[in-house]
């Protein structure tokens, strides 16, 4: 507690405009994605969904702006389509991934994935999202079905590290204060929650798990699934489990039901921002001890 005499000084905060602007499709990131602002004018939360293999954007779209934009506070959001095609599918199917699962030879499943250019792309667009539109990082949500809840967790676990370390880069060429910039926290995403996609690389981080909120719906307790979560703790140190049934053969699906989106809609709630009319209308000051 400060001393009885302590003085304070008062720092204004720069206004976050109420509206972001539309993030732009790139060839060199995601050449199909789907943006919907806010329907109550107020862009603070960004949502990003990820479909599965085999899918598109189109159904996730659906999700966003008919049910979830009426549910989650002043929330935009963002669908993103892969940019790669399953092979050996009528061409008039929009079956999408966002990195090979299937051999273009044998039609077989791939032996070992390879996430590095939907990672690269991923960290093109989320640098996008930061420094031209405008979104804070931890007010960016992630939402990834099956492969897509894969390429969300590679995508969580590698941004943050990059974006520490060519900010550290950049500060030493500057300012030569590259030591503290290193020694800070990476920057967290708001929140993960993955549907059946289990983080595919095995990822130890100087300096501890990353500080993003993951949550992992998986089906119930068995061998594969304990694994997936000893191996996405080592990433995440803060990581949620809630048992989803799969469907036919066990295979992954979608929370059809309300109680099987009540955790969903839980975890979303604790992280969430929301302004207040005064931080929309009036100016809004920081208050520190003086120096």
């Amino acid at each position: 507690m400060p001393a009885p005499n302590s003085t304070f000084e008062a720092h204004p905060l720069p206004a976050e405009p109420l509206k972001k602007p539309r993030p732009r499709a790139s060839t060199s990131t995601f050449p199909h994605l789907s943006f919907s602002p806010s329907p109550t004018g107020v862009d603070t939360n960004l949502l990003i969904l990820l479909h599965g293999a085999g899918d598109s954007a189109a159904p996730f779209h659906i999700l966003a702006t008919k049910r979830l934009q009426h549910i989650l506070p002043q929330t935009a959001t963002l669908t993103l389509q892969g940019q790669k095609r399953i092979p050996w599918l009528p061409p008039e199917e929009t079956a999408c991934c966002y990195w090979d699962v299937v051999d273009e030879v044998t039609g077989m499943p791939v032996e070992r994935e390879d996430p590095r250019d939907f990672l690269r792309r991923w960290t093109g667009l989320l640098d996008h999202l930061v420094d031209e539109c405008g979104w804070k990082p931890e007010r960016i949500h992630v939402f990834g079905f099956a492969h897509g809840g894969s390429a969300g967790l590679e995508g969580a676990a590698v941004w943050p590290r990059e974006r520490k370390r060519r900010w550290a880069e950049r500060k030493k060429e500057e300012d030569e204060e590259g030591s503290t910039a290193a020694s800070s926290p990476p920057p967290r995403l708001g929140s993960l929650i993955s549907v059946s996609g289990p983080l595919l690389s095995l990822p130890t981080f100087e300096g501890g798990p990353l500080a993003t909120p993951v949550l992992y719906l998986s089906p119930p307790k068995s061998a594969a699934t304990d694994r997936h979560l000893r191996e996405l703790r080592r990433a995440f140190a803060n990581v949620e489990r809630v048992a989803l049934v799969g469907g036919e053969e066990g295979t992954p699906r979608m929370p059809s039901s309300k109680a099987e989106w009540d955790p969903i809609m839980l975890f979303w709630s604790k992280l969430l921002s929301q302004r207040s009319t005064l931080e929309m209308e009036g100016e809004v000051y920081q208050v520190k001890p003086s120096s």
